[in-house]
């Protein structure tokens, strides 16, 4: 820790190196200054230690083990250590110091004359523990130091009915939670106060560390977050929720082109996007196939969240369907974002996936999700080659008047040609078991995909505005608009 600030008579809030705050709270006023021998910071210039903070008289350390040499020190200092314990007794207890002495003889079994210098290594470390007892600083009395999550984005629409905040990347917080997060000291944004008595939250400054709450002149440059959310539309009566999240490669402006097709296409009605901007997120694209979850993962999270709340709050019986598409590395998004929630959550959400980076499983959101890509769509050849291999002799096989069960069956005698050298019964046997039980799994995951634009003659084509996207855009708003 590199600062401290005391806020009031039972909070302490610490800061390290990174800015980053926590709240020292409970437990005995020792052990929340990291003190454990409640030394006064005028009392430090004997000792070589330092304080990072203050609370009334009393330094606070960085660090207990730090609090515990200074106390160290302190003892060893020419004031205390060839003198009497009564010189302690009387620092600690002016007034009635015999009081005091009587305390510590009772816990070390020192006599009344002892002197520090004369002590055993072992005994002094007794003394340094009785005295440590004494002030309350004994595990029974810890306090409680929490590290406080900044507020990572909002989520904020135009009409300032809907405004979220997310504290760290897991918890999605409406206004007044929010605002109340920061008064119980579990969130580290400060409190402004407009003129017209209107409350909002902001960053907390860099230069101030004991306030959380700010008249509107008195804060200065107003630090915005990152707003995680776009929309686009005026929100009608009973519509349905539109979600989007657009892929790689998209500008701002291209990303509200797509939306804004969306909500055309609905009439004009309210559509919320991911803000994605990922002209040049190529590396994070790479780095979500290989299942991390990136920022715009995590926001995409509460993205859903925060539409799940939307539909929870209708006034109608029947709640709002939550319809979300989702183009290219956007269904890449969207697909780790679905693990982060609830299996419950998940099945709200009706996700469509456009030309989509992967393919969302048959169980992995509300049953009638699901996927398309065009045939002339390099990109999920490129990012599921083996799956859309299968997928497209699937494909072939159908048109060839197959059943899924005769070309899987085709799909084994290669397997077991290709791959397979022993020709030992029992060894192919094992080996045709387990291409059984892939492939059958791999036929379940392909129960809601559909290939479109066989016939197409282009060799390249993954935009959203191509024809065959545009279409299944189109037919899925009419379809849950009626």
């Amino acid at each position: 820790m590199k600062k401290a600030y005391r806020y009031d008579d039972e909070i302490v809030f610490y800061f390290d190196a990174f800015d980053n705050k926590y709240v020292a709270q409970g437990g005995s006023l020792a052990w929340r200054l990291n003190n454990p021998g409640l030394l006064l910071s005028h009392s430090l210039y004997r000792t070589g230690y330092k304080s990072i903070g203050a609370y009334h008289q009393y330094a606070i350390f960085s660090h207990p083990l730090i609090g515990q040499e200074a106390l160290r020190a302190w003892i060893c200092s020419t004031k205390y250590y060839d003198c009497p314990l009564i010189e302690i007794a009387r620092y600690y207890q002016p007034n009635h110091p015999e009081q005091y002495l009587d305390r510590l003889c009772t816990l070390t079994g020192f006599p009344r004359e002892a002197i520090p210098r004369s002590l055993l290594i072992d005994d002094f470390e007794k003394l340094l523990r009785a005295l440590q007892k004494l002030v309350g600083f004994s595990p029974e009395n810890e306090h409680q130091l929490s590290l406080l999550p900044k507020i990572k984005a909002r989520f904020y629409l135009s009409d300032r009915k809907v405004e979220y905040y997310l504290a760290g990347y897991d918890t999605l917080l409406k206004k007044g939670e929010a605002i109340e997060w920061v008064e119980t000291h579990k969130l580290d944004a400060v409190i402004v106060h407009k003129s017209n008595g209107e409350m909002y939250l902001r960053s907390r400054p860099g230069h101030h560390f004991d306030q959380i709450r700010f008249k509107q002149k008195d804060y200065g440059t107003e630090k915005e977050f990152k707003d995680a959310v776009r929309e686009v539309g005026q929100e009608k009566e009973g519509q349905c929720i539109w979600g989007f999240i657009n892929g790689l490669s998209n500008s701002p402006s291209q990303a509200l082109e797509s939306a804004s097709f969306i909500s055309q296409t609905a009439h004009g009605e309210h559509v919320l996007y991911l803000v994605n901007d990922a002209f040049r997120s190529l590396p994070d694209s790479i780095a979500q196939k290989f299942g991390h979850h990136s920022e715009s993962v995590k926001f995409a999270a509460q993205f859903f969240k925060m539409l799940i709340d939307l539909s929870e709050q209708a006034s109608s019986q029947n709640k709002p369907n939550i319809i979300v598409f989702s183009h290219s590395q956007g269904a890449l998004i969207a697909n780790l974002a679905l693990s982060r929630l609830t299996p419950k959550e998940r099945q709200k959400i009706h996700l469509f996936t456009l030309g989509g980076a992967t393919l969302i499983e048959p169980d992995a959101a509300h049953p009638e999700s699901h996927n398309y890509f065009s045939l002339p769509d390099l990109i999920l050849k490129l990012t599921s080659y083996t799956f859309c291999t299968f997928l497209l002799r699937l494909h072939d096989g159908k048109k060839a008047g197959l059943k899924p069960e005769q070309v899987i069956e085709q799909l084994i005698l290669e397997d077991i040609e290709m791959l397979l050298e022993t020709r030992d019964p029992k060894a192919i046997a094992k080996f045709r078991k387990q291409r059984e039980e892939y492939y059958a799994h791999e036929l379940w995951k392909s129960q809601n995909i559909t290939i479109l634009n066989e016939e197409s003659k282009k060799i390249f084509e993954h935009a959203l505005k191509s024809p065959c996207y545009r279409q299944q855009v189109i037919d899925i708003i009419a379809k849950y608009r009626r």
